[in-house]
């Protein structure tokens, strides 16, 4: 019997970072994601609908955490790109290695239906 992903969708964490991830801030960030990872969570949602600006470290921190993730075959979804975030994320090809939706409750779907695959 299939799950219905709504449902699963409430046991899923998301943040909702805002104005950007760079590098006063993304430590925390990951440091937040990695104790859920710990904690056994298997896919992590981040909304970047309040995010205009993303460096190098808050992308690493976005790696190190997905990293982390695909160990125990899971995964992180990006949703609610600003332009200009997506933009780096183009120009740095991590647009092929996050699963990126475009709204949150999309992004929780999509995340419920990994979650459940790969369980």
């Amino acid at each position: 019997m299939t799950q219905d992903p709504l449902a699963t969708a409430a046991t899923i964490p998301v943040h909702s970072p805002e104005h950007a991830i760079d590098i006063t801030n993304s430590g925390a960030l990951r440091d937040q994601m990695l104790a859920e990872i710990e904690g056994g969570a298997r896919v992590i949602v981040v909304d970047l609908a309040g995010v205009r600006y993303v460096d190098s470290s808050g992308l690493s921190s976005l790696v190190n955490v997905a990293t982390s993730l695909e160990k125990s075959g899971g995964h992180v979804v990006l949703c609610s790109l600003d332009p200009s975030v997506r933009k780096v994320l183009e120009m740095t090809r991590l647009t092929e290695y996050f699963v990126i939706t475009d709204d949150q409750e999309s992004a929780l779907v999509k995340a419920s239906e990994l979650d459940q695959t790969d369980s």
